[in-house]
C-alpha cells in the first residue's frame, strides 16, 4: 500500500485504503475493464457484466463516517450520476440507479463510523466492500434496470 508522507508521520488516505479494500473483495475491479474514479472522500468501480449492463462499487466518507454504494446502470455512466433509490415501491431510472449498503442491510441510509486509526478504517471498509459485494449482486437481481 502506498503512504504518502508528510513531515515525520506517515499517513495513509481514505482512497487508497478504500481502494485496497474493494480490490481484495472484488476480482472485477482488478481486470483492465475496471474503471476507477477518485474524489474527495470518494471511491467508485465500475465494470461490464455480461449482459452489457455496468455493476459499481463505491465507498464513500464524510468526515468522521463511512458508507457504501452500489449501482447498476444500462450504459457506461458515473455513478454519481444515478439517482439513488431509497423506496422499494418506487419506480427506478430506466438509465440505472444506485443503492446504499444500509439500505441493502435493510437498515435505512445508515452511515458507519470511520474509526480513529487507519488500521480501523481499513478493516471497516474491508467489511462494507465484502458486505457490498455479497448483498448488492442479489438486490439487482429482484430489481433489474427497467427496459425502456
Amino acid at each position: 500500500m502506498q503512504r504518502p508522507t508528510t513531515g515525520e508521520r506517515a499517513t495513509t488516505s481514505f482512497a487508497v485504503i478504500a481502494r485496497a479494500a474493494i480490490e481484495k473483495h472484488v476480482p472485477e475491479s482488478r481486470t483492465g475493464s475496471a474503471v476507477w474514479r477518485v474524489s474527495p472522500g470518494m471511491v467508485w468501480v465500475r465494470w461490464p457484466r455480461g449482459d452489457g449492463s455496468w455493476f459499481a462499487l463505491g465507498l464513500r466518507r464524510h468526515l468522521d463516517w463511512v458508507t457504501g454504494e452500489a449501482a447498476l446502470s444500462r450504459e457506461d455512466a458515473d455513478p454519481e450520476t444515478l439517482p439513488l433509490w431509497t423506496d422499494p415501491e418506487g419506480s427506478r431510472s430506466p438509465a440505472g440507479y444506485r443503492i446504499r449498503l444500509g439500505v441493502l442491510l435493510h437498515d435505512e441510509d445508515r452511515w458507519w463510523p470511520a474509526g480513529t486509526t487507519a488500521r480501523a478504517l481499513s478493516e471497516r471498509l474491508h467489511e462494507m466492500a465484502l458486505q457490498l459485494r455479497v448483498k448488492a449482486e442479489p438486490h439487482f437481481a429482484r430489481n433489474p434496470v427497467p427496459r425502456t
